[in-house]
């Protein structure tokens, strides 16, 4: 029989073996039901026989009569065509050079081209698409991704109730020394809040955070951050510490963070400017002040059917006030 991958194959195989080990036929009748040639037959009974897990004789107790439902139930019947690939060729890599190539994939992870330069400093010469198809087959090809666990994301029905950070990376672009801008918003009345740092630690932004609980008088529920390095785990333990939860943003999906993300960019439009022009941090922590007072108290938003933040705040407590008092 001519080679092929076809499902239908494999399921007939599996049929072919059914009747020679359930119905007892003979090896003769199961090659004439279908078209085969006997000795065919027999290698797929072979092929059966070492892909079973499964023990079908119960040699301690042989008065049990062969053929349980509960044994035929736990049977792999179907039959896998094996690869009709080589499996040598006359130019294939050669062991040490394979173990090379792994070698420096595993130390920093880098790409096939540095590997194959470092290989060639080495005095070994092999071909990109050599070392590409080996770190394939070696399942070295792309970084195994860690899923961490997450929190279900809360809707924003009040204050509080979903808080998104961020960081601002404020660049000179004469010395290329940097500030570090945190930047805090309340999902449900956009009231937002911004502080610089000289460095990028999980202590700053833990601060950040408890500066803006503080400044817009909210108790904070839950905080999103993105999996930047100052949103480990020292920061979710200070939160947490706090009572309140924390949790990540998707990789590489920044509208997971879209109200915070267009709020830095309202801040660098409006307030700060694209690149640092060599100013100290007490007058951009000034600047900052005065732009977040402007930005909850009198600008308007389209976004709050043209309303302040302050002013969406003031009437969510209005209404908690007056359901308070109708409920007692």
């Amino acid at each position: 029989m001519a080679y092929c991958k076809d499902k239908s194959i494999e399921k007939q195989r599996g049929c072919a073996i059914k009747e020679l080990i359930i119905e007892k036929r003979s090896v003769a009748q199961v090659a004439r039901r279908y078209g085969r040639n006997r000795s065919t037959i027999y290698r797929w009974k072979k092929k059966w026989d070492k892909q079973q897990t499964v023990l079908l004789e119960n040699a301690g107790r042989p008065s049990i009569p062969l053929g349980k439902v509960f044994r035929w139930a736990d049977v792999k019947w179907n039959i896998p065509t094996i690869s009709s690939a080589p499996k040598t060729h006359p130019n294939a890599l050669k062991e040490n050079i394979i173990a090379a190539i792994m070698c420096i994939r595993r130390q920093k992870y880098e790409c096939a081209e540095i590997i194959q330069y470092k290989l060639k400093r080495e005095g070994i010469i092999v071909s990109l698409s050599s070392i590409k198809r080996t770190l394939k087959r070696q399942e070295l090809w792309r970084r195994k991704r860690i899923y961490r666990w997450n929190e279900k994301r809360p809707l924003p029905t009040a204050p509080g109730e979903l808080v998104q950070v961020d960081t601002v990376h404020y660049v000179n672009p004469i010395n290329h020394t940097k500030l570090y801008i945190y930047t805090v918003i309340d999902l449900y009345s956009r009231m937002a809040y911004a502080k610089v740092s000289c460095n990028l630690r999980e202590k700053d932004a833990a601060t950040a955070i408890f500066e803006a609980e503080n400044y817009m008088d909210i108790k904070f529920k839950m905080v999103q951050s993105d999996n930047g390095a100052e949103f480990q785990n020292h920061f979710q333990q200070r939160l947490n510490y706090k009572g309140i939860h924390t949790r990540h943003s998707r990789v590489r999906h920044p509208n997971d963070d879209a109200h915070i993300e267009r709020f830095n960019r309202t801040l660098r439009k409006e307030c700060i400017g694209q690149y640092n022009p060599n100013k100290k941090i007490d007058y951009i922590n000034y600047k900052l002040r005065r732009y977040i007072n402007y930005y909850n108290y009198d600008r308007i938003h389209l976004g709050l059917s043209l309303k302040t933040p302050n002013e969406v705040l003031q009437r969510y407590w209005t209404l908690y006030v007056l359901t308070t008092e109708t409920t007692e």
